[in-house]
């Protein structure tokens, strides 16, 4: 069992690729538009108000206070849910940013000619060759800005992968064949220990991104702690009132055994008279 993400830049051949890998080691295939689509019917948000996080640049969520926080917490949940089965491909921008420090990771950027890009997009969308590349680099542009502003990193940086696959000197079935040798070796194999561990991240993030997608909530800014199904609550609250809506928002997911509230009221020191 093993987790591989497929970071690419628009029309680079990323969502073939994928699903080639995923047939060939018969693993489950998600895509970013499919994790917008689950996180939205899971917290109650529009599919519109996530997917256009992706199209905005980062002046754009500036002006909402709990955007950001809202859109990494529902993702990253939705992902790690998906990859507690353990076998998974996940093609998109930020898969690796979203799993950031689960380990058994492989983490692989496809890069695409240029030239390639702009025929796919030519055909695709229907547009002369000059349009076709001014849109391939404005969305690659409004993907960095978005990334550098959502993780403080350059989501292109090579040392943010394991493995860079070139289709200028590479093709499609040797790239495939590529990942699947690759994924075999020791060190990207899912062990138990290393399971338990993403199922207790997939609940505490799980637990983060309902806090996150409830109004009541979602400026709370606590540490989320999951063991076996317990989750532990630490952090500051303002006010007392809060804590019976955070664990009342808490105990709506099914799989929580027992919450440990070990929340603190935050103390405001009188003004000097």
């Amino acid at each position: 069992m093993a987790i591989i993400t497929i970071s690419r830049g628009s029309l680079s051949m990323g969502t073939i690729l994928a699903e080639k890998v995923a047939r060939a080691l018969d693993y489950e295939c998600v895509s970013r538009e499919a994790i917008i689509k689950e996180s939205a019917c899971e917290y109650g948000l529009e599919k519109e108000e996530l997917t256009i996080a992706m199209e905005k640049p980062p002046t754009f969520w500036e002006r909402f206070t709990h955007g950001r926080r809202l859109y990494l917490a529902v993702m990253r949940a939705a992902l790690l849910d998906r990859a507690c089965s353990g076998k998974l491909v996940y093609h998109g921008l930020s898969g690796h940013f979203l799993l950031k420090g689960i380990k058994c990771v492989l983490k692989v950027r496809l890069i695409a000619p240029m030239d390639m890009r702009i025929r796919a997009a030519m055909e695709e969308k229907q547009l002369k060759r000059e349009d076709a590349e001014y849109h391939i680099r404005d969305v690659d542009e409004k993907r960095s800005r978005w990334t550098k502003y959502l993780y403080g990193v350059d989501w292109r940086d090579p040392y943010q992968f394991d493995l860079i696959i070139n289709l200028e000197t590479m093709t499609l079935s040797t790239a495939k064949e590529l990942i699947c040798q690759t994924i075999k070796r020791p060190e990207f194999q899912v062990c138990i220990t290393a399971m338990d561990d993403l199922e207790n991240l997939a609940l505490a993030a799980k637990v983060e991104a309902f806090l996150a997608a409830d109004i009541r909530t979602r400026s709370v800014n606590i540490d989320i702690e999951a063991l076996n199904g317990v989750v532990r609550l630490r952090g500051m609250i303002e006010t007392e009132n809060l804590r019976p809506t955070i664990i009342e928002v808490v105990k709506r997911i099914q799989t929580i055994k027992s919450v440990e509230d070990e929340l603190v009221v935050q103390s405001i020191s009188p003004l000097p008279t």
